[in-house]
């Protein structure tokens, strides 16, 4: 009964609780498009990081994986190249005359250099979203030792090598660095 004499009274919503509520669903939908905006930015950001460093790991575990010798041949190390676009080439350093030649991989530049005094292949490429680039010193991996090379250098204690990922449209970057001793930070 009582039910009744209220529904009987309600003759409906005003124009300005109309006008009230559409601001309100407005305003929250506005809002909701900026948090998935947000998200999408940084997942993007965070999925190409990890594709740096599984490369970079890629290149770490075929140096302390991979037999050192074979015969003639002799792996030096593996290294990541980067020329500023979106792909990165994981690469192996070999000497194919050990026998002759069994400390050139000590005297190698062991930046990426195709077609230098040693022999090199690309083992693997991994590319990167459209848009995204990478930077990065070509680190190296000198097999079968834990060392990490940029620049013909060892890495010393305490120092890290710093790689950016950035992406075009907007300039967001992420770092990713990798220490001395082997370990990828992102």
């Amino acid at each position: 009964m009582i039910l009744k004499k209220i529904l009987k009274n309600k003759k409906g919503m005003t124009f300005i609780e109309i006008i009230i509520t559409m601001g309100i669903i407005g305003f929250l939908s506005a809002a909701m498009l900026q948090v998935v905006n947000v998200f999408s930015v940084r997942q993007g950001l965070t999925l190409n990081a990890d594709r740096v460093k599984a490369a970079l790991r890629l290149a770490q575990s075929y140096s302390l994986s991979n037999p050192q010798s074979s015969g003639q041949q002799h792996i030096c190390g593996y290294g990541v190249h980067t020329n500023g676009t979106n792909e990165m080439e994981v690469y192996v350093v070999y000497n194919t005359d050990y026998v002759s030649r069994p400390y050139e991989c000590d005297n190698v530049d062991l930046d990426y250099n195709p077609g230098g005094t040693l022999n090199s292949n690309v083992e693997r490429t991994v590319a990167l979203d459209d848009g995204f680039t990478i930077n990065c010193p070509d680190p190296f991996f000198k097999s079968p030792y834990r060392k990490v090379y940029s620049n013909g250098s060892s890495i010393g204690s305490g120092s890290t090598i710093s790689c950016t990922l950035s992406r075009n449209s907007d300039g967001a970057t992420q770092i990713i660095q990798l220490n001395h001793s082997g370990k990828i930070n992102i």
